[in-house]
């Protein structure tokens, strides 16, 4: 499974409690909130699931994550149902990740293994990316 590695550090850390977020997804948010990671995760495993609307039945989208420390133990796990506006695989992916690195203190250092190779582009274009103003 593809990987990137990140650091948390104080402005990172800061820059994500700034995101804004829908009421909705925000809602869910919140009841998760409290969950605090160990300092000892070394590995968060992501994924998401998107299913199309079809004529029975509407769209569905579902993100999870779980925590591993550097012998594989699972430490822990999340899933959650997202709301299903503007449905896409690429949205259940990054929310399983947002959801994972929320629940992280600051100054982690841990490997994220996702399937998601759309997700890991966009990571290394735009985040691993030295400063650009084109991107502003």
């Amino acid at each position: 499974m593809p990987m990137f590695n990140i650091l948390l550090n104080n402005s990172s850390a800061s820059d994500r409690k700034r995101i804004k977020l829908s009421p909705l997804f925000k809602d869910r948010i919140d009841r998760i909130d409290d969950t605090i990671l160990p300092l000892s995760v070394q590995s968060l495993y992501t994924d998401g699931s998107f299913h199309p609307a079809n004529d029975s039945s509407p769209s569905s989208m579902t993100s999870a994550w779980i925590a591993l420390d550097d012998v594989g133990l699972v430490l822990e796990s999340s899933s959650i149902h997202l709301p299903s506006y503007f449905p896409s695989a690429l949205r259940s992916e990054i929310s399983a990740v947002l959801l994972g690195l929320n629940a992280l203190f600051h100054d982690s250092s841990i490997s994220i293994h996702t399937d998601c190779s759309q997700l890991i582009s966009l990571w290394t274009r735009f985040v691993d990316a030295p400063f650009s103003p084109k991107l502003l």
